[in-house]
């Protein structure tokens, strides 16, 4: 039971900490707080969770995940409030204080492109360290989009998880900071994602790699775009196959050649998506079961779903917004990671059982024990981080299995 007049302990450890939220001073005396308190026994780590108060659903978290997942409940208004900009700020500050030790890669490039509305996008290319510097031009390049429920998060958010899948996939890796909400609500984020995809296309060879070799992957928002953008530029590329296909048999009576054509539309090779947002309209058990007390509450979701279509043209059930609701067919090989106490386990194993019912390869993995969002604990977490190094071994051994042996 959560005590509502905290202990003296429960206050030193998290009242000044609360009262000075947006300060990065306080989410780096946050993060070594946790830091330290990760190296005390089980049963001492368990007694402070008492003392705080935890949500039950969330026993089967081990006792340093269940205080992290305490003391956020107490030291914070959510991941996202009525105040976006401070909203932003904190989950920043918050998430740069926890990174760690980055796994060594061979070089970071921030890069920018503009997208259709002419709007300069951030980019930060992730190059590995490689035995042989010729073969990465065969490798397939990762363009990744980070989480936040389409209102916070950036690449230096994400720059972490970012270097754990570049050294332990060995793969390049373009992280893309597209557009945010409510001041860009939906699609310009989806716009966003297709425009970086074929920029990336159009600039393989300048990237170090062959066209026609993409994984589009993202977490939480992210994997929703990862999903939405693999639908669209597969429907993409079917309307201009069907266009060319048109064009030819125009031929046969001298219609003049299409001025306008562009370049051929070419699908990303592989989707994968972590612990994805795929469905803005439909109600799921999990977020009942975890609707408060993780990192990710049901309070946030709807927040972050307004903000993201309050403004937009589009409804809850668009397929630009709810790729559930999409044309789930001849896909792209998906590999989808669920966290076990998510809000959005549910949906997202809905979706992969969706993808696979409709012929599409899957792999589905639900990573046991962790909540949404232990990408970004990785510095603080040890479970964590092994979780994340290993769906991201899981992620390339995937990728070798289904679809550089089809190729």
């Amino acid at each position: 039971m959560k005590i509502s007049a905290l202990s003296p302990l429960t206050e030193r450890l998290t009242g000044p900490m609360s009262k000075l939220a947006d300060s990065p001073v306080s989410q780096q005396a946050q993060a070594r707080t946790t830091r330290l308190l990760g190296k005390l026994p089980n049963p001492a780590l368990s007694t402070i969770v008492k003392l705080i108060g935890s949500n039950p659903a969330y026993k089967k978290a081990d006792p340093l995940m269940q205080l992290i997942m305490a003391v956020n409940s107490i030291t914070s208004d959510g991941m996202v409030t009525e105040d976006v900009n401070r909203s932003r700020k904190i989950f920043h500050n918050k998430v740069t204080a926890l990174q760690g030790v980055k796994p060594a890669i061979q070089t970071t490039t921030d890069l920018s492109f503009n997208n259709r509305d002419g709007q300069a996008i951030k980019l930060r290319d992730y190059l590995p360290i490689l035995a042989d510097p010729d073969i990465i031009h065969e490798l397939p390049l990762v363009v990744f989009f980070h989480g936040g429920g389409f209102v916070v998060g950036d690449i230096d958010t994400h720059d972490e998880f970012c270097h754990y899948l570049c050294h332990y996939s060995g793969f390049p890796v373009l992280s893309v900071d597209y557009r945010l909400a409510p001041e860009h609500p939906a699609p310009a984020a989806v716009h966003d994602g297709i425009d970086a995809v074929i920029w990336a296309e159009e600039h393989a060879k300048a990237l170090g790699m062959q066209p026609g070799n993409i994984i589009v992957a993202g977490d939480s928002a992210g994997g929703n775009l990862a999903a939405t953008v693999s639908q669209q530029l597969v429907k993409m590329a079917n309307e201009a196959n069907n266009e060319s296909t048109s064009d030819a048999n125009d031929e046969l009576v001298s219609k003049p050649a299409n001025k306008s054509a562009t370049k051929k539309t070419i699908p990303p090779v592989m989707q994968w998506l972590i612990y994805p947002i795929t469905d803005n309209e439909g109600s799921y058990p999990s977020q009942q079961t975890y609707a408060e007390g993780s990192l990710f509450s049901l309070k946030d979701k709807v927040l972050c779903e307004k903000y993201y279509l309050g403004e937009s043209q589009l409804d809850k059930a668009d397929p630009l917004t709810s790729p559930l609701h999409g044309s789930l067919s001849e896909l792209p090989p998906a590999y989808v990671v669920t966290a076990e106490l998510d809000i959005l386990v549910d949906e997202g194993e809905t979706y992969a059982q969706r993808l696979k019912e409709s012929g599409n390869h899957v792999k589905i993995q639900k990573v046991a024990s962790l909540p949404h969002g232990f990408v970004n604990l990785t510095g603080v977490h040890a479970g964590a981080r092994c979780a994340t190094i290993d769906i991201i071994k899981n992620m390339k051994a995937f990728y070798y299995d289904n679809v550089e042996q089809q190729s």
